[in-house]
């Protein structure tokens, strides 16, 4: 009979961690907030987005050679992408804005053969929108009978002309003027609605990059969908304005925004824990501020967000456009070096998210504009189970490397 006093079974109970016994400090898992996203009840319970950070799960056995979320992109042909066959003029496309001037009105109905190689950027309309384009209330006679009726809105894809497939390899101009026509197209899309009487507008925006991340198409795009049947939102997109104002209300401060108090780095979390802002943070000017988040959703998440009091990406400046474009640049081109590093141990893909956690036309709260990058990982039940993460690295160290890794990085 094996010896268990000297075999793996007593190993296990020699080391620190093992069934949720913690005899050293360090070792023991830390309980995080998202102090943007998460609000305490009357009962005093905290409810938001939580992190659990252990060191020690990285030890669990994983009985898998190979990572299905692979480290590195496809090199697609050019002339298998549909933007790029739209550029060349070979598929037809409502073409909204042109780098930046108006091309066609938000609500026409036809597509147009157009050759849009002297361009560096363009806006399309959707061509498959998850709502019903609202032109003028005429396009839904089909639709009077049903007693539900769709979802409405206008649907956007923002393209760079050229044929990227990440953010940290478009050159800095190129992305600057990209920014500049996204912006343009908002403004129009806002004031045609408006002109209708048509005043709230939900606005959710996003970049999909590669596959993993739901992107259909690798060819770099973003993309801008306005709501304007006021069906309300999700607790994710609704739950920052939702704590922007009960921040408020806690300190009796309508001016009180939790995003001001982080550019001025002398933050007290409305939440009490030790936020450690300084040790997150890993590349800055005078315009944005770029950190690894305190309380992650996905390993290597990364916060970006201007320093002046901003709520839509509308309201930025010249500056401040040029200044996050470059952010983009140099966040990308660290976290991907980090997910090239760590990515396998960690279970991460070179796939990301860009989320714009914004404020919604036509509302009189105007909560701190913040963009979420968030690299693509597979993720178990209890994280699917609620707003909920397991980790098992810090985001401090996290934001170490990548300061290491900017080093190198030339702009």
């Amino acid at each position: 009979m094996k010896d268990e006093e000297n075999g793996p079974r007593k190993k296990l109970l020699r080391e620190d961690g093992y069934w949720g016994v913690y005899q050293e400090e360090d070792n023991a898992p830390e309980e995080r907030w998202d102090p943007f996203q998460t609000l305490t009840d009357k009962y005093g319970t905290k409810i938001g987005h939580c992190t659990y950070i252990s060191k020690l799960r990285a030890n669990r056995p994983i009985e898998y050679s190979e990572i299905p979320l692979k480290l590195v992109r496809s090199n697609l042909n050019d002339e298998k992408d549909s933007f790029c066959q739209i550029v060349e003029g070979k598929l037809p496309a409502i073409v909204l804005t042109k780098d930046l001037s108006q091309k066609r009105d938000p609500f026409v109905l036809d597509a147009k053969f157009e050759n849009l190689a002297q361009t560096n950027a363009f806006t399309i309309i959707n061509l498959f929108p998850p709502m019903a384009r609202y032109v003028q209330n005429n396009h839904f006679l089909r639709t009077e009978k049903k007693k539900s009726k769709p979802p409405k809105g206008i649907s956007l894809v923002h393209v760079l002309t050229k044929h990227y497939v990440s953010i940290e390899t478009v050159p800095l101009d190129e992305l600057i003027l990209y920014f500049n026509n996204i912006i343009l197209s908002l403004e129009i899309c806002q004031k045609s609605l408006r002109s209708q009487g048509i005043n709230n507008i939900g606005l959710m925006q996003f970049f999909n990059i590669g596959p993993a991340s739901g992107a259909s198409i690798l060819h770099l795009h973003g993309q801008s969908m306005l709501f304007i049947d006021k069906k309300g939102h999700g607790w994710k997109n609704q739950g920052f304005l939702v704590v922007y104002e009960e921040h408020k209300s806690l300190y009796q401060n309508r001016n009180y925004c939790l995003g001001c108090e982080y550019a001025k780095k002398v933050t007290i979390d409305p939440l009490n824990q030790e936020i450690n802002l300084k040790e997150r943070i890993f590349w800055e000017d005078d315009f944005w501020l770029c950190l690894v988040a305190y309380a992650p959703e996905n390993d290597g998440q990364l916060r970006l967000m201007p320093k002046r009091h901003l709520s839509t990406l509308l309201e930025l400046n010249s500056n401040e456009i040029a200044s996050l474009s470059k952010a983009l640049l140099a966040s990308n081109y660290a976290l991907t070096q980090f997910i090239n590093n760590y990515g396998k141990k960690l279970h991460l893909s070179l796939d990301r998210n860009i989320i714009f956690r914004q404020q919604h036309f036509g509302y009189t709260s105007k909560p701190h504009l913040l963009i979420d990058i968030l690299p693509v990982q597979r993720v178990g039940g209890g994280e699917k189970l609620d707003n909920f993460k397991l980790s098992h690295i810090f985001p401090e160290e996290i934001a170490c490397s990548l300061t290491q890794y900017l080093q190198e990085f030339i702009i």
